[in-house]
């Protein structure tokens, strides 16, 4: 009699699923800049990069300072100029940590302070007055008008650079180039700033007839 044997082989087949644990390989800004404010508007930007587990974010203002922020997105409200720079956000996890910079340029009208020189002159005499314009941008247009004689006749020669216009007032009169005036406009707003330098020129046929030197906005 003949036996038959049957070998029954079963297969098992085992599914295993994977966690990948990865910190960051990129940082992304939205915006991603520069930016461009006008001193005292808000910036924000959201910063993100792809982790796992979920990256945790830290902001830093450009003095190292960490700025306080919700899940990545930076904020700053009423911004100064003393505030430009770059933000960095710094993305970490599991170990890994990179950083991404936002550079941030604030744009503000100009601050004009003049000055005149020689403090004190004699009608006929020469006497020049600086115009000075901190600004940004640091190109301004400028315009001098003489107040006393409402009209935009100087008697002078005006030298004009990007931060500074000059001035020179050869023949100075004492009745009629009393108060000066200087505007500078880089196009942050429509109309231009403006300050008046007040000349201490003397009379020839009055000694004592003068006009203080001041400085008013």
């Amino acid at each position: 009699m003949l036996l038959f044997y049957t070998c029954i082989y079963t297969y098992y087949c085992t599914f295993v699923w994977a966690c990948i644990l990865d910190g960051p390989t990129s940082v992304d800004l939205n915006p991603p800049g520069p930016l461009y404010p006008v001193e005292d508007e808000t910036i924000s930007s959201q910063c993100h990069a792809d982790c796992n587990p979920v990256c945790t974010y830290t902001w830093r203002d450009p003095g190292g300072s960490v700025v306080e922020t919700t899940d990545g997105h930076l904020s700053v409200e009423e911004i100064k100029r003393n505030q430009a720079g770059d933000y960095k956000c710094e993305a970490r996890s599991k170990g890994r940590t990179l950083t991404e910079t936002l550079t941030v340029v604030v744009h503000y009208p100009p601050d004009i302070s003049v000055s005149v020189s020689p403090d004190s002159v004699e009608e006929g005499q020469t006497v020049t007055v600086v115009c000075t314009a901190d600004s940004n941008p640091s190109r301004n247009d400028f315009r001098w008008s003489n107040v006393t004689a409402n009209s935009d006749e100087l008697g002078g020669d005006i030298d004009s650079r990007d931060t500074e216009s000059t001035l020179t007032i050869l023949n100075a009169r004492c009745q009629k180039q009393s108060q000066i005036q200087c505007g500078a406009n880089n196009g942050v707003e429509k109309s231009p700033r403006t300050k008046v330098a007040e000349l201490d020129v003397k009379c020839k046929d009055f000694q004592d007839t003068t006009v203080k030197s001041n400085l008013t906005i």
